[in-house]
């Protein structure tokens, strides 16, 4: 989606304090959110939505995105991790729908895990997946994504999510 460019952020804690290590009396206050309701607009003109949460129950750990166009969809969800959702509205009428893209052997990183469609690269995988993309771009002299600059931007962003909330007001983002 490109860079945010401003936002409004409603930052929460739920659980005040937390117990010590090793101590079974003495608590510590919390300082960094539970969770946040931010809406964000795009350099570019598009507009997002972020929700988190760490105290949701019912659910050991839920990330997914959706993205939305004028030309069509895309979903996401880390249940099912080697799957895209597609769908566009350049398909004839009654046959719009969203389009399952399964990433299988034929894409040399899951081929070098599993030589069979149908079945889940986990967590581990994903991560060696992850240092060897970094080990072929500092090889090859090529850039990665993400970049350094990716991350200084994510910091800026975390940063106008706590004024924001500070604030009760939207926030340019730098």
């Amino acid at each position: 989606m490109g860079r945010v460019s401003a936002l409004i952020s409603d930052a929460y804690i739920v659980t005040a304090t937390r117990p010590l290590p090793n101590d079974t009396d003495a608590r510590a206050r919390v300082t960094n959110p539970d969770g946040a309701n931010i809406l964000c607009r795009f350099a570019n003109g598009a507009r997002g939505v972020v929700d988190f949460s760490r105290t949701a129950t019912g659910r050991k750990f839920v990330q997914s995105y959706e993205v939305y166009g004028t030309k069509g969809s895309l979903l996401y969800a880390y249940d099912e991790v080697n799957r895209l959702r597609f769908y566009t509205n350049a398909d004839r009428e009654g046959r719009r729908g969203f389009r399952e893209i399964d990433v299988g052997p034929e894409h040399e990183t899951f081929g070098a895990f599993l030589p069979l469609p149908n079945f889940a690269l986990g967590y581990n995988e994903s991560k060696i997946i992850e240092v060897a993309e970094v080990v072929r771009s500092v090889a090859s002299g090529r850039p990665m994504w993400p970049t350094f600059e990716t991350g200084h931007h994510l910091c800026q962003i975390i940063d106008a999510c706590m004024e924001s909330s500070r604030q009760r007001a939207w926030v340019e983002v730098s």
